[in-house]
């Protein structure tokens, strides 16, 4: 082959091992760069043996003004990179990868001074194949391919800025030994999975802005939004937690929602089979998308970890800390008449319905076809699945630094369900909400209204005046109502009153009760007067008589409860009737009687 020929027929190529041809003395070992140049597909160097003469002679005729084709490393670079994009178009004989190592093998071992980066230029492979400068690249750290995957679907690029994997692990194993050092020095940056992690969430971000409706252009990065969260539990687990917040969220109305401390629903199909039904309670934008379900697999439950990282309630129904339970909440919660002005319960764990006082309520209390689901749900699922809404237990808080100790219900919702009015009726004004009533509350009339006084009769069983307990006793908030007109139906008296439970009967001074629970049990003791007397009525020898339908007539001195007394006066009266009376004191009319201590005979 001729050293010197026509533009365009090969010729011979003398290498020589240095920086350039530029360099008067030689750098490297000879036998590498004869050996990378014979790997080309483009270069020709003279015979092995004989590369050392030949370069001194075409040092000779290059001083006499031939054009003589002399490569150092630089040029050597330059002719197999020509016009290559791409790793595969680098114009070598052998594996691409490997003449590359080879190369940078021979560029590590130059003397320092020189500026390798120049000789590099278009030389290096990204992950994805593409030919690259080094300040174009960085070092791969051990990103997993799973993440590079999920990045790219979202719209990062990161295979494109890291340098080839399989280039960067050949080494010391291949034989060349300083292939690490000169990449470490050329491309001193590198990336990490976090740094990917946070890339990725930062690019979601920007393009899922919170509130914005999910359209077709966002389906890959919607798809790659759920991936991240799923290859976040299986890296990095509960730890994951402050990236997993960051990451958008797709919701049951199509739009994209963001991590609140207030937390979003599960997805329906993730609730409870008979929750599931109800899901029109909740506003659509605060429920998770069914596809945070369809992901899930038996090595990632992506719902596990929506709540383990504190983003998602998994069922409406729950059972954890409430951070605090102010007094008004507290006074709904609260066994008995006890005053809880000030008073605050604080991480306290009760049965809750997951946002029900927040949102759940506002979104019924305008709505009666809602607030019917919403008192369905309670009535369906809610009680039924939670024992602890029939459940108390004792509890200590502190008003003014002294322990305050408390009875309070287990069932949180309970306490909400009546601390709000959420049912909406219709009114003269158009829909009205309308406020539960709290338990013990009465539905009758004021209390003033039921203050009896018992017939006079009767009075002489009544415990003394000088008691501080009169007869009736003051009634209670649940107060039973006296049965006026029932009781003139009935042929009953009207000292006997009924409480609204059905379960509570007030005869005189005996109180009768059917089946109840504690609560009741409670109620009970608490009408019955000091010296009365508590009837069963489940009991065979305790069943209430059967009270005539009409009260036969008596003759006068049978309902008068006084008797005629030797010495005493008796006088008549216009009928020609005899009845008693007391020195002293004016008889009365056997067929009047005192009504409320109002009306008297005259």
């Amino acid at each position: 082959m001729p050293a010197i020929a026509d533009l365009g027929s090969p010729i011979a190529n003398f290498v020589l091992p240095r920086y350039s041809r530029t360099v008067s003395e030689d750098e490297v070992p000879e036998s590498d760069v004869w050996e990378l140049a014979c790997n080309t597909s483009v270069l020709h160097p003279p015979r092995r043996e004989l590369t050392s003469n030949w370069s001194d002679l075409s040092y000779g005729w290059g001083s006499l003004g031939m054009s003589i084709s002399r490569m150092g490393l630089k040029e050597i670079g330059e002719n197999v990179r020509a016009d290559a994009e791409r790793l595969e178009e680098l114009r070598v004989r052998d594996c691409p990868r490997r003449w590359l190592a080879q190369y940078l093998d021979i560029i590590g071992k130059l003397p320092p001074g020189h500026d390798c980066t120049d000789l590099l230029r278009g030389l290096l492979p990204n992950q994805k194949g593409e030919l690259c400068s080094p300040s174009a690249l960085k070092r791969d750290s051990g990103i997993s391919d799973d993440l590079k995957d999920i990045a790219e679907m979202g719209g990062c690029d990161v295979r494109g800025r890291l340098l080839d994997t399989e280039l960067a692990e050949m080494g010391a194993e291949e034989g060349f030994t300083t292939l690490p050092t000169i990449l470490a020095k050329e491309i001193p940056g590198t990336l990490s999975e976090d740094q990917v992690l946070d890339e990725c969430l930062n690019h979601m971000g920007q393009e899922l802005p919170d509130g914005q409706k999910a359209g077709e252009e966002g389906t890959d990065i919607i798809e790659a939004s759920v991936r991240l969260l799923a290859h976040i539990w299986t890296a990095k687990g509960e730890e994951g937690a402050s990236l997993a917040r960051r990451c958008p969220l797709l919701t049951r109305e199509g739009s994209i929602g963001r991590y609140t401390p207030k937390k979003i629903m599960a997805p329906v199909s993730a609730w409870h089979e008979r929750a599931r039904s109800f899901a029109d309670i909740y506003v659509p934008g605060r429920v998770l998308g069914d596809i945070y379900r369809d992901r899930c697999t038996d090595s990632c439950d992506l719902i596990a970890a929506l709540v383990a990282w504190g983003i998602a309630v998994p069922d409406p129904l729950i059972v954890g800390p409430r951070g605090e339970v102010d007094d008004q909440l507290l006074r709904s919660l609260v066994k008995g008449e006890v005053d809880v002005t000030g008073l605050t319960l604080r991480g306290e764990t009760f049965s809750q319905v997951a946002l029900l006082g927040t949102e759940v309520m506002q979104r019924c209390e305008d709505n009666q076809d809602r607030a019917s689901l919403l008192l369905g749900f309670i009535l369906t699922y809610v009680a039924p699945n939670d024992p602890l809404w029939r459940q108390h237990r004792p509890v200590t808080t502190k008003r003014s630094g002294e322990n305050v100790s408390l009875t309070v219900r287990e069932a949180l919702w309970v306490a909400e369900l009546q601390r709000r009015a959420w049912v909406p009726m219709e009114g003269e004004k158009g829909i009205e909400k309308v406020m539960p009533s709290p338990p013990e509350r009465p539905l009758s009339p004021p209390r003033a209204s039921l203050q009896r006084q018992r017939p006079a009769s009767r009075r002489s069983a009544s415990p003394s005046s000088s008691s501080k307990r009169h007869w009736p006793p003051p009634l209670p908030r649940w107060a039973p109502r006296p049965l006026h007109k029932a009781n003139k139906r009935q042929g009953l008296s009207d000292d006997r009153y009924e409480v609204q439970t059905d379960v509570l009967h007030l005869e005189g001074r005996a109180v009768r009760h059917g089946p109840c629970d504690q609560a009741g049990a409670e109620q009970v003791r608490r009408l019955c007067p000091p010296d009365g007397e508590i009837i069963d009525t489940q009991a065979e020898s305790h069943k209430p008589p059967r009270q005539p339908a009409e009260q036969p007539y008596r003759p006068a001195e049978a309902v008068h409860p006084l008797r005629i007394r030797p010495g005493e006066a008796v006088r008549g009266n216009r009928s020609g009737e005899a009845h008693p009376r007391r020195p002293g004191r004016r008889a009365e009319p056997p067929g009047i009687r005192r009504r409320h201590g109002a009306e008297k005979a005259r």
